[in-house]
């Protein structure tokens, strides 16, 4: 869909009716900055939707359906800020990081989800404390 916007760096398809993202919907936008996909009806996400965006700053999923993202989601290194609020994420996403991209990420916001425990500390090791 967007594969031929080679320049494209901000994607907002906020308040849609988005059910289903291809695996393959952006393989073209690799320099994409911010990408914004809120208020949609997403309950799964593609493995490597992602791969290969060594530019992704920030991701808006809030107000979706989503119950998980999938294991090492996010992996590359450029990852600020990630909106989760207002899902159906049942557990923490923090295998959906690398070692390297969680140490990255500022910003988490996983308000309004159905959340039950939180992982032990080692889990948590891999986000650096930001002074």
């Amino acid at each position: 869909m967007f594969g031929n916007l080679n320049n494209l760096i901000w994607l907002d398809l906020g308040h849609n009716h988005i059910v289903e993202i291809g695996f393959d919907s952006f393989k073209g936008s690799k320099r994409l900055q911010v990408f914004i996909i809120s208020h949609n009806y997403l309950v799964d996400l593609p493995n490597d939707l992602f791969k290969g965006f060594t530019e992704l700053r920030l991701v808006d999923f809030s107000y979706n359906r989503l119950r998980v993202l999938p294991d090492m989601f996010f992996n590359e290194d450029n990852l600020e800020i990630l909106n989760m609020a207002h899902n159906e994420l049942s557990r923490m996403p923090v295998l959906s990081f690398s070692t390297h991209s969680a140490g990255i990420v500022c910003d988490m916001d996983l308000s309004f989800n159905t959340i039950t425990a939180l992982p032990v500390f080692e889990m948590f090791s891999r986000f650096k404390v930001r002074k």
